[in-house]
């Protein structure tokens, strides 16, 4: 990963009372610093295991965060990163000032690479845990009570897909808020976003990318599943949950015995697939082939090839099927000619 700049602010605002701080940061951090690099690997780690959702700005009602965000991109200077990054924290300051049960934490604006351009907006609190410490005076330990970051508890994000921001019915925002969490509807609004998802494109790109990913062994196993295993494994799956939904994780886990095989492929190649989404199910039919055998004949298609009229039924004989294809009458023709 490629970190290019990154800075922190933090909204001190307890749980429970009214009035937000806004401690501000007046310089980006050291981008080359390891334990800076290593917070934006772990923060993006942890978004992407987080089931988010897609869209683009709000354009009917721009927010700061939009506006300033636009003004950087245009120019992608440290000036205009620094002020989108003041500017946005502030407007959020205001948002949640009077706001009694939302609960402060830490802005970590991040600009970087992985696999494409980001820019991203991780919201994270700190928790309490303990420590040892020795006591060299009695020769024993103390415990001491620490604050760290919990990773784990990713409250908030957004990402912006610097590469297709600004393409035409591009979805390059994701972001993922916590329904339980006081200040998720707000920092929605914050950003101002459209959700533009649609079940159909998703369910069509993980289906491209069951037909892309490499083939893999799994350990302990004497067979590497096949084309065909994967895609009609994905969707038994998937068909298996009565609401039709799609995780990823489990999806991959399943067949590769391993939850990050199947992501971690499609977030650098089909970014914008969510971790878990709900399948369309015209789209559902496209995993399977459809497989026939009697009277010394099989049949092994894809349904498109019926939905394009390759393969069709005689209206006029129920026991007719006619294939429209010259180039398999040209393979059958040759094969019987050589016998």
């Amino acid at each position: 990963m490629q970190v290019n700049k990154v800075i922190i602010h933090e909204l001190f605002k307890p749980q429970g009372v009214t009035g937000a701080k806004l401690s501000k940061s007046l310089t980006l951090m050291d981008n080359t610093n390891t334990d800076v690099i290593r917070l934006v690997q772990e923060l993006n780690q942890r978004y992407r295991k987080r089931n988010g959702r897609d869209g683009i700005f709000d354009k009917s009602q721009p927010t700061i965060f939009h506006t300033s965000y636009e003004k950087y991109h245009n120019s992608r200077s440290q000036d205009d990163f620094l002020a989108f990054s003041h500017k946005s924290a502030e407007d959020l300051k205001e948002k949640i000032d009077v706001i009694s049960p939302a609960k402060g934490g830490y802005l970590v604006y991040a600009q970087y690479d992985d696999y494409r351009e980001y820019c991203s907006v991780f919201f994270v609190r700190d928790t309490e845990s303990i420590a040892f410490k020795r006591n060299k005076t009695v020769n024993n330990f103390d415990l001491d009570k620490v604050q760290h970051i919990d990773f784990e508890k990713l409250a908030m994000a957004c990402r912006i897909n610097i590469e297709l921001f600004k393409k035409e019915n591009a979805k390059y925002l994701s972001f993922i808020n916590t329904k339980a969490d006081d200040l998720s509807q707000y920092f929605v609004r914050w950003i101002s976003t459209t959700d533009t998802v649609t079940s159909e494109e998703d369910t069509n790109q993980l289906l491209r990318a069951l037909r892309k990913i490499p083939l893999k062994l799994i350990e302990d196993s004497k067979l590497i599943p096949n084309r065909d295993f994967i895609i009609n494994s994905a969707h038994k799956i998937i068909t298996a949950n009565p609401s039709k939904i799609a995780n990823v994780r489990e999806i991959s886990k399943s067949i590769f015995d391993d939850e990050d095989y199947l992501p971690d492929f499609l977030h650098e190649n089909y970014p914008t697939v969510p971790t878990e989404f709900k399948a369309y199910t015209t789209s559902l039919r496209n995993f399977i082939k459809v497989y026939a055998k009697a009277d010394d004949v099989e049949l092994n298609f894809e349904p498109s090839a019926y939905k394009k009229g390759v393969v069709k039924f005689d209206d006029n004989d129920s026991s007719q099927i006619i294939i429209k294809s010259k180039e398999l009458a040209k393979q059958i023709r040759e094969s019987l000619s050589e016998e």
